[in-house]
């Protein structure tokens, strides 16, 4: 569904949220290691949740690489990210992670 639906039309916030978000999404995967790996979108992403299904914690970056000093993903926590976002990075301090990667909204 696009905006405005039809002329006259009166959306409440689920309506436009759903119709902005949910259109520009893309889903990612990263295999995460003690070297810095990354994966792009296609377009910079406005709201990224980042989900760690892995059994070690990934050091994650909203850009072109990362370090153990960036923000910790224990296994099974989920972070967000907001902002125009088109690079996600991460590295692990011992032994490897798997990220879900989630981008909503063209930013």
């Amino acid at each position: 569904m696009s905006l405005p639906v039809y002329d006259g039309q009166v959306l409440d916030y689920k309506d436009i949220n759903r119709n902005l978000i949910h259109e520009a999404h893309e889903q990612l995967q990263l295999s995460v290691s003690t070297s810095s790996s990354s994966v792009s979108f296609t377009n910079n992403k406005t709201f990224i949740i980042v989900r760690n299904v892995g059994s070690n914690t990934a050091y994650v970056n909203a850009g072109s690489s990362a370090s153990t000093s960036d923000f910790p993903v224990a296994e099974n926590e989920t972070v967000t990210f907001y902002g125009s976002v088109g690079t996600i990075s991460a590295i692990t301090s011992t032994g490897t992670a798997d990220l879900r990667i989630w981008g909503f909204g063209d930013g």
